[in-house]
């Protein structure tokens, strides 16, 4: 549900920045046209986070990062070992 909204406000937040580049053709102040570009640019992104994240796969939980550090540590400790053996 909280994507649906996230999704909204995005889509609100562009029409708003389209709103602003419209103003800024009248006005033709540079801050106005700034802050339109980056309302655009920021419901857009909005919207593609909010869209991908619902439409990402569910995976469970691989393991965490510390213990793939100590396999990864684990596995070049072993190579070593093995090279001085030779």
């Amino acid at each position: 549900m909280a994507d649906r909204r996230r999704v909204k406000l995005g889509i609100f937040i562009f029409l708003l920045g389209f709103a602003g580049l419209i103003a800024f053709f009248i006005t033709s102040l540079l801050i106005v046209g700034l802050a339109a570009f980056a309302a655009m640019v920021g419901g857009i992104v909005m919207v593609t986070g909010s869209l991908k994240a619902s439409i990402a796969p569910r995976r469970p939980p691989g393991p965490n990062l510390k213990q793939r550090m100590n396999d990864g540590l684990a596995s070049f400790e072993e190579k070593l070992r093995d090279r001085r053996r030779r």
